[in-house]
């Protein structure tokens, strides 16, 4: 009997240490003209907005699938590595562009943040960078938003690009 209490309470721990289900928050398509670059997912936890991003507490995800890398710049452009550099170390930065010159047409890029993990980018299940802490989830929606305060940019983004 102390057997059986004793397992259902380390499923039970279990079960309420897992993170809630991620869902998507926002989908898209970017392109130029006619030329449709990447299709892009936003995950925030059930039940949450797109707000959680901005929230340390709460885990997210970007899934991006490469659709055509006909016009993608040979670097990671300049917004985006003056972003991350003063939050991730060097080898993390060499390792990040490393990846993102193999990038080519159906490769999958997903960036993942756990709270007690910190952030995770992977190129087609093969992790590629990772840093502790939301600095770097941070850093890359200050880099996206531009002169956008976050939370407006994230709210039309959201608004225009409903995940049917």
């Amino acid at each position: 009997m102390k057997r059986a209490i004793f397992l259902l309470a380390l499923v039970a721990g279990t079960a309420a240490a897992e993170p809630a289900p991620l869902v998507p928050a926002a989908c898209g398509v970017r392109q130029t003209l006619w030329i449709e670059h990447y299709a892009a997912q936003l995950h925030v936890p059930a039940g949450k907005t797109a707000a959680a991003l901005h929230d340390p507490q709460q885990p997210k995800m970007l899934r991006m699938r490469i659709l055509n890398s006909m016009l993608m710049p040979s670097d990671i452009p300049r917004r985006w590595r003056d972003a991350l550099q003063p939050v991730l170390d060097a080898e993390t930065m060499r390792r990040l562009r490393a990846g993102y010159r193999t990038l080519q047409e159906g490769d999958t890029v997903v960036v993942t943040y756990e709270p007690q993990r910190g952030v995770k980018l992977r190129i087609n299940e093969r992790t590629v960078a990772d840093a502790k802490g939301h600095g770097a989830i941070d850093a890359l929606l200050a880099a996206w938003a531009h002169n956008t305060p976050v939370e407006q940019k994230l709210a039309g983004t959201v608004s225009r690009n409903p995940c049917a």
